[in-house]
């Protein structure tokens, strides 16, 4: 039990790595990022939300043969898809959504079935098809979240969003 509470600190440690670097991103300062890549240890680089944010920075500057081989390094880390946790699926749903998002919807779905009671991966995985115009299966994803809790806002949220767009259209 003890080496599953470790995991489970490391990939908390991952998935906040990850928002840490998406919230200096969105607040656009260009310095703090820098300083927050610099500042990544040798073992946040080779985790997967480190090998992510790497990634996603390199992408960032332009820099796509860097991110090639950050998504190999990423691949590299497991032998197969049944080696990877929920929150590692979740991690390569992100790599892929822009240069392939019908394998990045596959990654969310392995997410959120190697974590049923997480449903915030199954929310990512509604406003990832939402995204691409795939709202059939956007509404799918949050109806199901909705049918284990129907209060769940984000999926509330999330569904009157797509029949708001749907009306709009």
């Amino acid at each position: 039990a003890l080496s599953s509470l470790d995991s489970l600190k490391n990939h908390e440690a991952n998935y906040t790595l990850y928002l840490r670097y998406l919230a200096l991103e969105g607040f656009g300062n260009l310095k703090k990022l820098e300083n927050f890549i610099s500042g990544l240890s040798a073992e946040q680089s080779t985790s997967s939300g480190g090998l992510v944010v790497l990634y996603k920075w390199s992408v960032f500057k332009g820099d796509y043969e860097k991110a090639e081989d950050y998504l190999n390094d990423l691949d590299d880390k497991f032998d197969s898809p049944k080696d990877m946790t929920a929150v590692d699926h979740f991690f390569r749903a992100q790599v892929l959504q822009d240069d392939d998002p019908a394998e990045a919807y596959k990654a969310y779905q392995r997410a959120y079935k190697k974590d049923a009671n997480n449903y915030r991966f199954r929310v990512l995985a509604a406003h990832h098809c939402a995204t691409y115009y795939a709202m059939n299966y956007a509404e799918e994803e949050f109806n199901a979240v909705l049918k284990k809790n129907p209060n769940q806002a984000d999926a509330l949220a999330g569904l009157a969003d797509l029949q708001f767009q749907n009306n709009a259209l």
